[in-house]
């Protein structure tokens, strides 16, 4: 989700009904009151191997914002990262119900001010640092754009070492395996380099659909591939192209 801009939940509000982020990112979205990337009121909330990064409010939760509610719903993040949003100050990444249960197990939180989150809290994360992230939305291959991680993000390979797929790949789909390294990385990303990447443009149809299969590579792809692959890498183009 990105590009929202309500009074609550730029990207994502509910107000009923459970949601759940599998391998997905939130990021440039704002809100004039709470919630500038998410809103929920009283469904639980789940965040698995996901992004919320970049997103801004004028009073609270400029990541998430879940309001207090008598049903005293769930909120479980795992494998994600939610950093670099902005509020007023009080809640800048999340602002949780104070009276459900918040479960967080290795996870970034950029900033865990007004979050309740502390150091005693669940397992593996890490606290009040830079995800490191690439700022700008952008095409590393795969039909929707993400934030990749920089070199020595603290999220590389600090992901849960009992990890085990599905999901097989991340956000962007195959070839973008879900574990590349010692570990998952934190996150909707993974950063790697695919081994034989094919960068032979084929089709001169301008799309960006996920399919690379034979005379279905366009330009759009294969520079999003060539992104997303750490390393040099060379765009050619079939002779049949004209």
């Amino acid at each position: 989700a990105t590009g929202g801009g309500f009074s609550s939940g730029g990207g994502i509000f509910t107000d009923s009904g459970a949601v759940t982020l599998s391998n997905s990112t939130v990021s440039g979205n704002d809100a004039s009151f709470v919630g500038g990337g998410i809103f929920t009121d009283s469904g639980d909330l789940t965040l698995s191997s996901s992004t919320v990064t970049g997103n801004s409010v004028s009073v609270l939760g400029g990541g998430i914002y879940v309001a207090n509610n008598p049903g005293n719903p769930t909120f479980l993040i795992e494998n994600s990262i939610v950093a670099g949003n902005t509020d007023d100050g009080l809640a800048p990444d999340l602002n949780p119900d104070s009276t459900s249960t918040l479960t967080v197990n290795f996870s970034l939180i950029g900033d865990t001010t007004g979050s309740t989150i502390t150091a005693g809290t669940g397992t593996g994360n890490i606290l009040n640092q830079s995800a490191q992230l690439d700022l700008v939305l952008t095409n590393n291959g795969g039909p929707t754009l993400t934030h990749a991680l920089r070199v020595g993000s603290p999220a590389i390979d600090a992901g849960d070492p009992g990890f085990t797929s599905p999901p097989n790949f991340d956000q962007r789909g195959a070839p973008f395996v879900r574990e590349a390294g010692l570990r998952i990385d934190i996150g909707a990303y993974e950063r790697q380099t695919v081994v034989g990447l094919n960068l032979t443009v084929d089709t001169n149809v301008d799309e960006s659909d996920g399919d690379y299969s034979a005379g279905d590579l366009s330009l759009r792809e294969a520079v999003g591939l060539a992104n997303g692959s750490i390393g040099a890498n060379t765009i050619l183009f079939a002779a049949a192209l004209s």
